[in-house]
């Protein structure tokens, strides 16, 4: 679509700058568990699995897939998210700096006392997408999970941040975290001008990570007319799926981009007298 305004034809590119396009945003964020849809128990692998079980045990005729009857309290099913979702970088290109700490002065005794921070900071900025892009579970919701950082370069530390995962291709995933403490607590002779000298570590990489909702509980194969091949005939029958391999009831959500990790390393009091 081309826009005409009073200053001109506005092109694509233009309208983008001017009218940007809204983020997409989950419709609903879900803390641990949600109740699935039948369309969503389909779409499970294992799907193929449950309903030859359902043929061999109680027959192919006439009959309905149920999931979550109300007649059947405490015998549903859902789509939990994800703990803990893991993310892997790529071979990091690194660059070695060093920052000045100037310490905190005491006029009345005439000496620096520094408390040098060390730390380890973690910056991404992911986009859902790649290969599968989105997950068949929970379309257009947002799923809370800790994102477990590894090392982006050997003396850096391994970090947790809680964030939400949004299941919209497009979607932005931003995470900073940060570890840290205070040490080499010193305070310098008199009459002497200090300065804590760090080492810094700032390391650029890509990164990809994959969330893996996974499903939990009932279907239910309702059927017209009592049946049962072994034993009992009734028109209620239900599979448990918990025992399929997590693979086949899982629907994975990946995504990738830039991340960014610094630290600050080592660190030196200079001194030299005033």
């Amino acid at each position: 679509m081309t826009v005409h305004s009073m200053y001109g034809t506005l092109g694509p590119s233009e309208q983008a700058k001017i009218f940007p396009r809204s983020k997409p945003k989950a419709q609903k964020v879900v803390e641990k568990c949600y109740e699935m849809t039948k369309k969503e128990v389909e779409s499970m692998k294992g799907w193929d699995k449950i309903k030859k079980h359902a043929d061999e045990k109680w027959g192919t005729g006439s009959r309905r897939v149920v999931v979550n009857p109300k007649e059947h309290p405490g015998r549903g099913a859902v789509i939990c998210s994800a703990g803990v979702t893991r993310v892997e970088f790529s071979e990091p290109s690194c660059v070695d700096s060093q920052e000045e700490d100037s310490g905190i002065f005491d006029e009345a005794k005439n000496t620096t006392r520094f408390i040098i921070e060390r730390h380890s900071m973690f910056d991404a900025r992911w986009v859902v997408g790649g290969t599968p892009q989105t997950s068949s579970f929970g379309p257009k919701l947002g799923f809370k999970t800790t994102i477990r950082i590894p090392k982006v370069y050997d003396s850096s530390r391994t970090l947790n941040s809680t964030t939400v995962v949004t299941n919209i291709k497009g979607a932005e995933l931003n995470i900073t975290a940060r570890r840290g403490e205070y040490v080499d607590v010193k305070d310098t002779k008199k009459g002497e001008k200090c300065v804590a000298k760090v080492d810094v570590r700032t390391c650029d990489a890509l990164g990809r990570g994959s969330f893996s909702p996974a499903a939990r509980g009932w279907v239910w194969f309702i059927y017209d007319k009592p049946t049962g091949l072994e034993g009992e005939k009734h028109t209620n029958w239900a599979v448990k799926f918990d025992g399929l391999p997590e693979d086949d009831r899982t629907s994975f959500l990946t995504f990738s981009g830039k991340v960014q990790g610094r630290g600050r390393l080592n660190s030196k009091i200079v001194c030299e007298k005033s």
